[in-house]
């Protein structure tokens, strides 16, 4: 995965363009239907459809309607975020996230790990909601000195894989 930063226009235009030609949204679309967001089911169709977790990831965001946002995190604090559902209304906290599962990713570099949390709003986001949870996907990316992160409301069955851990 390359850089996401949203400066360039025109490149932008040129990833949505192939995105669609190697990603097309009819047949992506009955994929992900009725289906939660996550990273193992970003991952298996990353593969399916022989594109990048990267290319993926923002095309299975740009159509979900889900409340949904994929960022890269660096260890000092850094966030790029790469996509982000249309109903994605959080803000994100600046500066280091404490305890937060990329965090220690970072800090103790397990290579190519993914860590899956249940973690109170406040964690990542700004706003202060006791009314939901978060679940927090993060893939450490060891070539690049960084953390992948898939960030949503938790649900039912997140709780219940939870407690039995499925």
């Amino acid at each position: 995965m390359g850089d996401f930063s949203s400066d360039n226009l025109e490149e932008n235009q040129a990833d949505i363009f192939a995105a669609e030609l190697l990603i097309p949204t009819n047949i992506l679309l009955p994929k992900i239907e009725n289906k939660v967001i996550t990273l193992e089911l970003i991952k298996g169709l990353a593969q399916e459809f022989n594109v990048s977790l990267g290319a993926m990831t923002r095309k299975v965001i740009s159509i979900t309607q889900d409340k949904v946002i994929a960022i890269v995190y660096y260890s000092n604090g850094t966030k790029i975020v790469q996509a982000k559902s249309s109903s994605f209304d959080f803000n994100l906290k600046p500066g280091i996230i404490k305890g937060s599962a990329a965090k220690e990713l970072l800090n103790n570099r397990y290579s190519n790990e993914t860590v899956k949390r249940i973690l109170r709003c406040d964690v990542w986001f700004q706003e202060n909601s006791d009314d939901f949870e978060i679940v927090e996907e993060s893939l450490y990316q060891p070539n690049f000195s960084r953390v992948f992160t898939i960030l949503r409301i938790a649900n039912d069955m997140d709780y219940m894989e939870a407690y039995f851990d499925i």
